[in-house]
């Protein structure tokens, strides 16, 4: 018989395929999402490297709310640990996992190279752009971050009790400590 196509690959790494992309086209790549028997699709976009860093969720007289002075609300920070600045316009927070797409980050809302942006939680909307539709709970509660897609989580953090005027923060900055 006639060789009608063939291939020659190097080492596979596992869960990861070889294919043509696009479907029956000359180029082949890796992809990081195999799809036996189905089209074949290019790797999601990367998920930007922000994290939920730090947050007090009990502050009584630490950190003065600068868009209501004399007011100390609870807050938390996003850390953009990447190398340009990130615009977080569109992304959801929320502290309640059956409601990711509670409060929506305005368009323009930009989280500096290597900076941290502060969010206040204290439900009041009116203040400004970074002042949430929620408040954090001194007895545990949690921050989700979801991408403008609406299901993809970003960061979560999950927290127990917490002391008034005490931070709770990864250590070193941006990482799952």
């Amino acid at each position: 018989g006639e060789l009608i196509d063939s291939i020659v690959f190097g080492d596979q790494s596992p869960d990861v395929s070889f294919g043509r992309l696009p479907d029956g086209g000359p180029d082949w790549q890796y992809l990081q999402v195999p799809t036996p028997a189905d089209v074949n699709i290019a790797d999601p976009a990367e998920v930007p490297v922000l994290f939920i860093n730090e947050l007090m969720a009990s502050n009584t007289s630490t950190i003065e709310d600068p868009d209501a002075p004399g007011e100390f609300e609870d807050w938390f920070e996003i850390l953009n640990s990447d190398v340009t600045d990130r615009d977080l316009g569109g992304m959801y927070l929320s502290d309640d996992p059956e409601n990711l797409l509670m409060w929506q980050v305005p368009e323009g809302t930009i989280a500096e190279a290597g900076s941290p942006l502060i969010f206040w939680a204290d439900d009041d909307e009116d203040d400004g752009p970074t002042h949430v539709n929620f408040k954090l709970s001194a007895a545990g509660d949690q921050v989700i971050l979801t991408d403008t897609d609406g299901v993809t989580i970003i960061d979560q953090i999950d927290f127990a009790g917490q002391i008034a005027d005490v931070s709770w923060h990864r250590y070193p900055d941006a990482t799952p400590n």
